[in-house]
């Protein structure tokens, strides 16, 4: 990631977490980064032996730098110093941005915006190759019912936890991408109908069998799961309503 010491004003990038509805404090490692740095300085002026240097290698002849001539070397190093800084400071900003866009805001997984564009690219490989691609829609049941019992900080902690299943679980190549607070979608290139199937049987077992436990309570992991064949020039809101419809069914 970007290192945005330099950075002197980015607490409003709280802002670009639009699926957030506690408007409080947020876990987000990017957020708390941008929390505990310090406002970056500009660069110093250069000094006067600095610019009698840069003189030099200008070919200026030492006994040419008047006063004035060395006062206006001095503004005129300063503000390209200063443009210099300025330039790179919005490329790490931009950097930032663009990280904080496509990574989920708490959890080890894409953002919706980047699944989205993971899709689009899945369907034109669909297109060009005509191999089988699948849309897996996983819902976490009992999400929201579990932030109204026990708050925020507990619901966080059980989405991590189910999410380092799921990771742990799938390949490398099989893309993650958070859709809403318990609700996922992943992308299995190369797989056949039958092959989804078991694999989707295999990772809602493999959670029921994982609670998350904290002190001495257990909270079940239950989810339900439909899937969604990629096609060619498919529409990615289309593909995940699809499969989110398939996972509603089989409640």
């Amino acid at each position: 990631m970007a290192d945005f010491a330099d950075i002197s004003d980015l607490t409003r990038i709280q802002e670009l977490d639009t699926n957030s509805q506690s408007g409080g404090h947020h876990t987000s490692p990017y957020y708390q980064r941008l929390a505990l740095q310090k406002q970056g300085q500009k660069p110093a002026s250069r000094t006067s032996k600095q610019i009698k240097d840069t003189a030099y290698v200008m070919g200026i002849p030492i006994e040419e730098i008047t006063p004035r001539v060395h006062e206006a070397m001095t503004l005129i190093m300063h503000e390209m110093d200063s443009l210099r800084w300025e330039l790179e400071t919005t490329k790490k900003h931009e950097a930032f941005l663009i990280e904080a866009l496509d990574h989920h805001e708490i959890l080890p997984v894409v953002s919706h915006h980047a699944f989205s564009q993971y899709l689009i690219h899945a369907a034109e490989h669909v297109e060009r190759t005509k191999e089988p691609s699948f849309l897996l829609f996983l819902k976490l049941i009992g999400v929201d019912e579990l932030w109204h019992k026990e708050g925020l900080g507990l619901r966080d902690g059980f989405l991590l936890h189910a999410v380092e299943i799921i990771n742990n679980f799938l390949e490398e190549v099989d893309v993650v991408g958070a859709l809403d607070y318990g609700e996922f979608g992943v992308i299995l290139n190369l797989y056949q109908m039958e092959a989804v199937k078991t694999k989707a049987d295999d990772l809602t077992n493999l959670l029921e069998k994982s609670p998350f436990v904290v002190e001495e309570n257990e909270y079940a992991v239950q989810s339900c799961w439909g899937f969604y064949e990629i096609l060619a020039n498919a529409a990615p809101d289309q593909m995940i309503l699809a499969a989110s419809e398939e996972a509603r069914k089989t409640l």
